[in-house]
């Protein structure tokens, strides 16, 4: 009997089979692969020279939560970054989608607003009135905020890689470095500890306003907790994770689009460099090493968006003269 993962595998190979059947397109290539980017496209095609259609296909049942959901704005970002923004990227879910109306309608309207195409289920590529070869092969449909904020991430993404220096980042990139602590009981202890070491005070599960609800049309503005936050020379948001050579990127799609969206504020209507000095440290418990032939993959990506990056011994000694 075949297992789930190899069924929703099955699914997904006759939902892009099925994709490419009901469009045009010159050239395909399922399971592309770009090294830039956390998670790959599931189908990348060419519906004529010079255009090029990205789609995902996430096998999740539903999308409930803003985790996933900016796990999703994530791949969308960074496919928009990596490939240009006249690229489309069209998001498909699964059988249930996301709700339409009440507490999930949000999280529906972010993604319907941000991908270029979206189908919350698959049965609905087969309605005839989907217009699915429109829908892929048409000009990207990114809204004025969505182009600033692209514009303006692209630009951040070099500056925050300007200084990067791997002798700093040996033990995060070690294989060998295992977690050593359950998270609960290090996000128990290590703001007191800090606390101590600094004799400051500090503020637990502080949230910060990001540019969520701009970015994505919503109808109210969002903000992002974090685990505990000290003030010094900048306010420090802290966020803890236990992590591992594996197993880690659905994680990191979340952390990468949590600081890109708290880098900027909304002025007079308008996306401007937050001037609220706010400096997001990321203690790992563990590792992030990347594939062997790119260890530090993870590190440059979680600093091109503004993380610092520490372990938690050092915690103390980077809030200090960070």
């Amino acid at each position: 009997m075949p297992s789930n993962t190899q069924r929703r595998r099955t699914n997904k190979s006759q939902l892009l089979d099925f994709i490419l059947s009901a469009v045009d397109a010159e050239h395909f290539q399922k399971a592309p692969y770009f090294p830039d980017l956390l998670r790959q496209p599931d189908l990348i095609f060419v519906p004529r020279p010079g255009r090029l259609t990205a789609i995902y296909a996430y096998d999740l049942e539903r999308i409930d939560n803003w985790h996933d959901a900016i796990g999703c704005l994530e791949d969308l970002i960074e496919v928009k970054l990596a490939l240009g923004e006249h690229a489309l990227v069209a998001a498909i879910f699964g059988k249930a989608g996301v709700a339409k109306e009440g507490a999930n309608s949000e999280i529906r309207n972010l993604l319907q607003n941000s991908f270029d195409s979206v189908f919350w289920t698959a049965e609905s590529l087969k309605d005839p009135k989907s217009g699915i070869q429109e829908s892929l092969c048409s000009a990207p449909k990114l809204s004025p905020i969505m182009a600033e904020f692209l514009y303006r991430e692209k630009k951040a993404v070099f500056q925050s890689l300007a200084h990067f220096e791997k002798k700093r980042y040996l033990e995060l990139v070690d294989p060998l470095n295992k977690p050593r602590e359950p998270l609960p009981d290090l996000k128990r202890h290590l703001p007191e500890w800090l606390g101590n070491q600094l004799n400051r005070p500090i503020e637990r599960k502080p949230m910060v306003r990001n540019v969520k609800g701009f970015v994505g049309s919503l109808e109210r503005q969002y903000g992002f907790d974090f685990d505990f936050g000290v003030e010094g020379r900048h306010w420090f948001a802290i966020d803890i994770i236990r992590a591992g050579r594996y197993g880690t990127r659905a994680k990191l799609r979340y952390l990468m689009a949590k600081a890109r969206l708290l880098r900027y504020e909304v002025i007079d209507g308008s996306l401007k460099t937050r001037q609220f000095s706010l400096q997001p440290i990321l203690v790992i418990d563990g590792n992030i090493a990347g594939p062997s032939h790119d260890p530090y993959r993870y590190v440059r990506a979680l600093l091109s968006v503004g993380w610092m990056l520490t372990q938690p011994s050092d915690l103390a000694s980077v809030v200090e003269h960070g």
